[in-house]
């Protein structure tokens, strides 16, 4: 009499050879995307970073005279920036619409160039226009 042979059930030793090297290439694909993702959302929270650091310095500047003060320096938590002023035109005086008695009396355009830096990072150079006055 003939026994019936029993079905095999199971992974052969290649089936499983096969599909660990399919999961170790996903894997290694899926992490390689992971690191890079990482890498890119760090550059991003440093530029915006530094356009936060511009905005404020920019604001802070916007407070000084630039006929009176033509440089200066300060901080801003880890970036140091330092700053100064040049006159693009002469002074011209102003229309007597406009003239109240604490208004400017004259006014002339300047550039303000900013040198922003810090520690790690090569240094970024900011320009910008600005009205200058005196009485």
């Amino acid at each position: 009499m003939k026994y019936p042979r029993p079905r095999q059930t199971g992974f052969t030793l290649i089936e499983v050879l096969v599909a660990s090297a399919i999961g170790l290439a996903s894997m290694g694909l899926l992490l390689s995307l992971f690191a890079g993702s990482l890498d890119r959302m760090s550059r991003v929270e440093m530029q915006s970073q530094r356009l936060i650091v511009e905005k404020e310095i920019v604001g802070r500047l916007s407070l000084i005279n630039p006929a009176q003060t033509r440089s200066g320096k300060g901080n801003l938590g880890k970036w140091a920036y330092v700053w100064r002023s040049q006159p693009l035109t002469e002074f011209r005086e102003t229309s007597a619409y406009f003239l109240s008695e604490s208004a400017a009396t004259e006014v002339a355009l300047f550039t303000i160039s900013i040198r922003l830096s810090t520690a790690n990072k090569k240094p970024v150079d900011i320009e910008l226009q600005r009205l200058g006055w005196r009485m």
